[in-house]
């Protein structure tokens, strides 16, 4: 038995090597897993995020065209009421103070809306878990975090 070659002894360890050995696999199968499930939750995200940003462009392209075209209209109507020909260009000795038109309002229900996409924050685990897999994982929990004992608020400190 002290040389390491007694049947049972034999036995015994080659055993417990393989039982390591399917330890082994199994963690390293459980840690390919989770790797995996952490790439698909990023690359998911990622997805999101960059269609939020080009809705978000979007919207505010519009925004800023329909801010310009309003300032083209403004500015078209205040040249078009800027009256250049009057009696001051014929008389030089007059100066001409020419009378500001009013633009004509327009009512807010005929005005262009432009529609701003909401964003909505989706949470980033689309899967529901089974309440033994939330119990396992409370457990984990406070295998980590040592729980607080809360104190009871009717103690006073002395």
């Amino acid at each position: 038995m002290r040389e390491g070659t007694h049947p049972e002894y034999e036995e015994r360890l080659q055993q417990l090597i393989d039982k390591r050995e399917q330890t082994l696999e199994k963690a390293r199968l459980y840690r390919d897993y989770r790797l995996e499930c952490v790439e698909k939750m990023f690359d998911a995200e990622q997805r999101q995020v960059e269609e939020d940003y080009l809705a978000e462009k979007q919207g505010l392209k519009e925004q800023m065209l329909a801010d310009m075209d309003e300032r083209r209209k403004k500015l078209k109507e205040d040249f078009e009421s800027f009256d250049i020909t009057s009696d001051a260009a014929m008389d030089g000795n007059q100066r001409y103070h020419p009378q500001r038109k009013l633009r004509a309002r327009q009512k807010e229900d005929t005005e262009v809306k432009v529609k701003k996409t909401k964003v909505t924050v989706r949470p980033s685990v689309s899967a529901r878990l089974l309440e033994s897999e939330i119990n396992d994982d409370l457990a984990e929990i406070g295998k980590v975090s040592p729980i607080r004992k809360l104190v009871p608020s009717h103690h006073k400190k002395k």
